[in-house]
């Protein structure tokens, strides 16, 4: 299996259990890693390893994308917004919000699309650089790292694969309770 692709991250505010607002794009991907934390116990008896507990707890989420969109400043990061004026405070506190996004993934010559869905996530103040043109131009992004936290439920992510992408955006739609 060869990850060879990566679209369309969205945020949805978290409501009651399990409900969200409707979500919105955060820029358009251009990294993403999810690393489990893991809690590990081991008990030794009898001069041996007697038993060994390894269990998720939360997982770490870095998302790099190509822009910081205005819609996410308050619904992620907990800005207040005056027109097009964002205040950040040293008090604002970062919600739970939802969060999807579609992998691409190649198996035996076969291309299928892996859609994720964390149904409760914590994201920090995304970090951003700047940098001169000089005699070339590149390119910097942005990028922000979260945890994504289990649900009422215990589960802290959802995941299925999609032969096409309309369906993979279908899945994640009905995740987050858009319909049609």
């Amino acid at each position: 299996m060869a990850y060879i692709g990566l679209r369309k991250p969205w945020v949805g505010e978290r409501k009651a259990e399990g409900s969200y607002a409707a979500p919105v794009p955060y820029g358009k991907a251009v990294s993403f890693s999810d690393t489990p934390s893991v809690s590990e116990a081991s008990l030794y008896g009898d001069d041996g390893l007697a038993e060994s507990e390894k269990a998720t707890t939360s997982s770490a989420l870095s998302l790099g994308t190509t822009d910081y969109p205005d819609a996410v400043k308050t619904l992620m990061f907990g800005h207040t917004a005056e027109g097009t004026e964002y205040a950040y405070g040293i008090d604002d506190e970062s919600p739970y919000v939802g969060f999807a996004i579609i992998g691409v993934k190649k198996v035996d010559g076969v291309r299928t699309f892996e859609a994720k869905f964390y149904p409760k996530t914590q994201w920090k103040e995304p970090t951003i650089s700047y940098a001169t043109r000089g005699d070339s131009t590149s390119f910097t992004t942005p990028s922000t790292e979260g945890t994504a936290l289990p649900d009422e439920s215990g589960n802290y992510k959802y995941e299925e694969n999609f032969e096409n992408e309309a369906d993979a955006i279908k899945w994640v739609n009905g995740k987050f309770g858009v319909t049609a």
